[in-house]
This record gives structure tokens, sequence and C-alpha cells, in this order.
């Protein structure tokens, strides 16, 4: 409902206007999609430049770039070298996130492989509860819900 309201009324998805009309926004991704979709996880993976991970959120991703919505925007060098440049940014930028985490716990913890798995594996657990409990899609907050 939120891409439909934000590509018409919001000038092809420029302004939120969905937030405004009771639709608020979350954060999901193709993992968590094919998590939903009954995928299992499979076994921890650590990915070089990407992190923690397992094959089906690689796969995820992988799909989260291939349809992205700045895949969609022409071809060349200038938009290749762009969304190159975007995406090595948010990488750069989500590592200097954690950075102070993982010294942490490559500091402190007896064995680092298994803190990090056992971590990921519970926030990405969690992110797929929160999104399979989640139904502000469907419902927006002016609509008239049932009492609790």
């Amino acid at each position: 409902m939120r891409f439909l309201i934000n590509t018409t009324v919001g000038v092809v998805g420029i302004f939120d206007v969905a937030k405004d009309w009771g639709y608020p926004a979350h954060e999901t991704d193709a993992g968590i999609t094919l998590a939903l979709w009954g995928i299992p996880s499979g076994p921890f993976l650590f990915l070089p430049l990407l992190g923690p991970s397992s094959p089906r959120d690689a796969a995820g991703y992988g799909a989260d770039l291939a349809f992205g919505p700045a895949t969609g925007f022409g071809q060349g060098a200038a938009v290749t070298a762009l969304r190159w440049s975007r995406n090595t940014m948010s990488a750069v930028d989500e590592r200097q996130r954690h950075l102070q985490d993982v010294d942490n716990i490559k500091k402190t913890a007896l064995d680092p492989y298994a803190t990090f798995r056992s971590l990921y594996r519970q926030h990405r657990d969690s992110q797929i509860r929160q999104t399979a409990e989640d139904n502000r899609a469907t419902v927006p907050v002016w609509f008239a819900q049932p009492p609790h």
C-alpha cells in the first residue's frame, strides 16, 4: 500500500505521503521474505566484505541488489560507477558503525566466531519474527481499530 501511495501521490516515491496517511515505514529485505516463505537459513557464513550471513540471506542480498530501485536507472559507466560507489560507501558506513563492538567481542569472547554466529542468528530471528507479526502495511492508523 505504501508503494502504491508513494509512487502515485508521492510523485514516483520522491515524497513519503503514505507515512502521513497512516502507513508507517518499516525495514525488510529479500532474506526476510525468503524466511517468511519457509526457506531455511542454512549454515552460518562469514563472508568477506559483507560480514555475517547465511546462504538464504546471501541470496536475499543478491536479490536486493539485482532488483533494488537503483538497478532500474539507466546503464553505462557513470551509472555503474554510482552504483558501486553507493554500495562501497554503505559497506564502509556499516563497518564503521560496528567497529568498536567487533573489537570488543574479539578482545573479550572466548570464541569470537561462536559469539558472532550467536549474535547474528538471534538478531536475524528477531527481525524475522517482528516482520511476521507486523500488520502495519495493511491497516492504516486512522482506520477504526478493534479494542484489545
